[in-house]
């Protein structure tokens, strides 16, 4: 299952216009980099009519810990 069918399945049906957006890449093995997933963001927003309000990114591990997530926190904010 894409990560674009992943988020879309977390939000409601008919609830949600607007998103925050998060990518994250570990590795330079990462199949899916944070280009690729800025374009799989903006595609499954495009699709599901819902503006992409912001794109926040981490680039680590991810076993680091939620305090070392700037991006992630930031999405999350």
């Amino acid at each position: 299952m894409r990560q674009t069918e992943l988020m879309a399945r977390r939000i409601r049906q008919g609830i949600a216009d607007r998103a925050i957006g998060y990518i994250r890449a570990s590795t330079e093995r990462q199949q899916l980099g944070p280009e690729a997933q800025r374009a799989e963001l903006a595609q499954w927003a495009r699709a599901h009519n819902v503006t992409l309000l912001e794109v926040h990114e981490d680039s680590l591990s991810g076993g680091t810990e939620l305090e070392a997530r700037p991006g992630l926190l930031a999405a999350l904010a």
